[in-house]
């Protein structure tokens, strides 16, 4: 219903057709946009307009977070009790192979960007 709702949208359909290639939004985007895409897409804008910061030392983060992962959940084992801060850290450590896919796709734009430079006649051989 709510996908219908949208598509009925003149200024949805105008940017489903520019950007979409005129696919309409289904019930599958949405449910993707609301576990998770909505925010990946936040995290990827961020990280645009700040150009400027340091790319994230991933190894540490994910030493950081393992050793407070293990150190929280010996504590709730003692304790035989579960909180919202396990679930927390789970999420966060679901997120690292995220960033390190985005890491990965970063890398292989620049060198492909160095390629087309190559590949590019420069006009100061002529």
């Amino acid at each position: 219903m709510a996908a219908r709702r949208l598509n009925d949208l003149p200024e949805v359909r105008h940017i489903v057709a520019d950007r979409f290639h005129g696919e309409p939004i289904s019930k599958q985007n949405l449910s993707r946009w609301r576990q998770g895409g909505f925010r990946d897409w936040q995290a990827r804008q961020e990280a645009l307009a700040s150009p400027a910061a340091p790319p994230p030392n991933l190894d540490l983060m994910v030493e950081v977070l393992a050793r407070h992962y293990a150190r929280r959940a010996n504590a709730r084992l003692a304790e035989q009790a579960y909180g919202s801060d396990l679930k927390l850290l789970h999420a966060c450590c679901m997120d690292i192979p995220k960033l390190r896919r985005y890491q990965i796709q970063v890398a292989r734009l620049k060198i492909d960007q160095r390629c087309l430079c190559l590949l590019q006649p420069t006009s100061d051989l002529k």
